[in-house]
């Protein structure tokens, strides 16, 4: 029956009974057989990022496949980039990407959503169904600024600490030595996403 499992073999033969012949009452053979209860399926989705890191702090929503598609829950990847869920009864179900981790890219509509999986039914044991998801890794940002006096020219040597903006505390100095502008009156630096401000240190000579 549904959520049982159906023996093989020699498992799914009854033992054997004799109807005897020349008997002068209808007797009844009665035959006893049990059986086992079906496990439920495991789930374990593996997120990994840039050369195959795992990333934690991936959020993941699970559905099973119906109509309509039944949300059952919604879970973060761990240090390891896993999320595990035990229990899962027989059907079909995926994840969907609700949000990336820092530095990478929550991806959007059908890239958002995993394979399907399909946990069987009738299993006698528990069966690990897997599945791997990467994330891009988000384009950083490149800062320019430009250096010049009065008349328009550029200014080179002038130095700069760059600061990234944080909330409800300091702002932190991105920059461990001076960023000096080049010939060009140009300092250029990559950074991740946030909000920056440059600070001047130092003019060059004859400036202020």
């Amino acid at each position: 029956p549904s959520g049982y499992v159906t023996p093989s073999g020699e498992a799914a033969r009854t033992e054997t009974k004799t109807v005897k012949a020349g008997q002068k009452e209808k007797l009844t053979y009665t035959f006893e057989k049990s059986n086992t209860e079906e496990s439920k399926g495991k789930l374990e989705l593996l997120k990994t990022g840039a050369e195959g890191a795992a990333l934690e702090g991936a959020k993941f929503d699970l559905y099973k496949v119906g109509n309509p598609d039944k949300k059952r829950g919604s879970y973060v990847t761990g240090k390891d980039g896993k999320i595990t869920v035990d229990n899962v009864e027989p059907g079909s179900y995926y994840f969907v990407e609700t949000e990336a981790p820092s530095g990478y890219v929550t991806p959007a509509g059908t890239a958002a959503k995993t394979e399907t999986v399909v946990v069987k039914a009738g299993q006698a044991s528990v069966v690990l169904y897997t599945i791997n998801v990467s994330n891009t890794k988000e384009n950083e940002g490149k800062l320019k600024l430009v250096k010049t006096g009065t008349d328009g020219k550029k200014l080179a040597g002038a130095e700069f600490d760059l600061y990234r903006v944080e909330d409800g505390k300091a702002d932190t100095k991105i920059n461990k030595v001076p960023l000096v502008t080049d010939e060009n009156g140009t300092i250029e630096i990559s950074v991740d996403p946030g909000s920056y401000y440059f600070e001047e240190t130092k003019a060059p000579a004859g400036y202020v």
